[in-house]
């Protein structure tokens, strides 16, 4: 019983020690995780700030110089001005463009004669312009130019007089490699920026650069509630749904996303990241648990090894002490037969002796009797005789 009890006890006591280290190293592993996240978000929120300083600054030096006379009136000195600006820049825009009032494309830097005089007053941006007669950042959109791109479009005034607008064109990824291209890890993480209306600006995954988030099957069925999510709040944590064909495939992933501020919309910066990589830092703090919960486990094994030869020992012990005993009650059983059957041998003995003598003493009678009987004979015949 006492065996059984800790055959028991021991297994249980072991899985009380599993069941505390595994709980420890979740609470730790929980804990780093939250601590990645929220450093991915500071990481978000300065990619944030990066964009949309770089964003009103570029807005505020095209407001500035659509104030210009020259560009009002749109002269040649309008047109140098305008050169002028596209080349101080040309590390960030892809074009500069002035439309008058009906959207008709009087001017672009470089030089392109085939889209001169087009009507682009179709194009979303320039309607919001003239609905709103401020300066707008465009969603996602193909430029007449050929090329996916975003617009900063800045309404030109003369006095109250509506004359259209001055735009520059930014090439769709050129601002997330600028401020999201040092986040792309191999086998760990990566970021894509997305417009207000989930178009993805920006992502290491070229085919997806300028198509919508929803629209991709391989998103499904998580991206609806991470939509949702960025719809409703600024900054957060979701877990992954983007693409995994290409980078850390297979691999459980949270999004960290932040949202960045463009006055008449907004964009999301999300940064996807593999819980593998969060953990990586209490690598060492797992493995001292897991080597300790193999010593703990081997010290047990060496424990019942021993406590199991122990144990047949002791049983071969008490196995030989119950064949002593039997062996020693034996022997005084058969000493005890011995003894009444030597006594019954001394009372037969002492019965044949009694029995010998009575036999020997009848012989010895029967001898003096015969001898008296002969004598008795002689004399009857020795008196017949005279």
């Amino acid at each position: 019983m006492k065996f059984l009890y800790r055959y028991i006890v021991i297994p249980f006591l072991l899985g009380i020690f599993l069941f505390f280290f595994k709980s420890v190293y979740d609470e730790v592993k929980t804990e780093t995780i939250n601590q990645f996240n929220s450093e991915k978000i500071l990481i978000a929120k300065s990619a944030s700030k990066g964009i949309s300083d770089f964003m009103a600054n570029l807005k505020t030096s095209l407001t500035f110089l659509s104030l210009l006379p020259e560009i009002i009136n749109f002269n040649d000195k309008g047109a140098e001005f305008a050169k002028k600006f596209y080349n101080n820049h040309s590390a960030q825009i892809e074009a500069i463009t002035r439309k008058d009032s009906n959207g008709i494309l009087i001017y672009t830097f470089p030089e392109n004669k085939d889209v001169i005089g087009m009507d682009i007053s179709h194009q979303e941006h320039f309607k919001e312009v003239l609905k709103e007669k401020k300066p707008v950042i465009s969603d996602v959109f193909m430029a007449v130019q050929g090329y996916l791109a975003i617009a900063i479009d800045v309404p030109v005034f003369e006095g109250n007089e509506f004359k259209g607008s001055l735009a520059v064109l930014i090439a769709i990824d050129k601002i997330g490699k600028r401020y999201l291209e040092n986040n792309n890890k191999e086998d760990l993480g990566y970021a894509f920026l997305l417009s207000e209306n989930n178009i993805e600006i920006y992502c290491p995954f070229h085919d997806h650069i300028g198509s919508s988030v929803s629209g991709n099957p391989q998103n499904f069925p998580s991206v609806e509630s991470f939509l949702d999510s960025i719809k409703k709040r600024g900054s957060g944590t979701v877990a992954h749904f983007h693409d995994t064909t290409e980078l850390a495939a297979g691999t459980e992933r949270n999004i960290n996303f932040f949202r960045v501020p463009l006055g008449n919309t907004y964009w999301t910066i999300c940064l996807s990241n593999g819980v593998d990589e969060a953990i990586t830092t209490i690598a060492g703090f797992r493995n001292r648990l897991v080597i300790l919960f193999v010593i703990l486990l081997i010290i047990l094994l060496v424990y019942f090894y021993f406590f199991i030869k122990a144990r047949n020992v002791l049983k071969e012990e008490h196995k030989r002490k119950l064949a002593e005993e039997k062996i020693k009650k034996l022997n005084e059983e058969l000493e005890q037969k011995v003894i009444e059957r030597t006594k019954e041998l001394e009372a037969k003995n002492t019965e044949l002796d009694r029995f010998n003598k009575l036999f020997v003493g009848r012989e010895l009678r029967m001898v003096e009797l015969k001898d008296k009987i002969r004598e008795l004979e002689n004399r009857l015949n020795g008196k017949a005789g005279d």
